[in-house]
């Protein structure tokens, strides 16, 4: 159960990381802050999701 939540996580990371990087040059020009929001949702999804694979490294 806890195995399969974590490959969840990690294909969501990929798909943020990939939208994230379709998104940088689009949103470059447009606007800033949305960029930083953007940039800070990624930051906080890869975060939980290492803090994940550390807490199933203990097994």
């Amino acid at each position: 159960m806890v195995f399969r939540k974590m490959i969840l996580r990690g294909k969501t990371l990929t798909f943020w990381q990939k939208s994230y990087d379709l998104a940088k040059p689009i949103l470059r020009g447009k606007s800033k802050k949305l960029l930083k929001f953007f940039s800070y949702y990624a930051i906080l999804i890869e975060t939980n999701c290492e803090r994940n694979q550390a807490m199933m490294s203990d097994f």
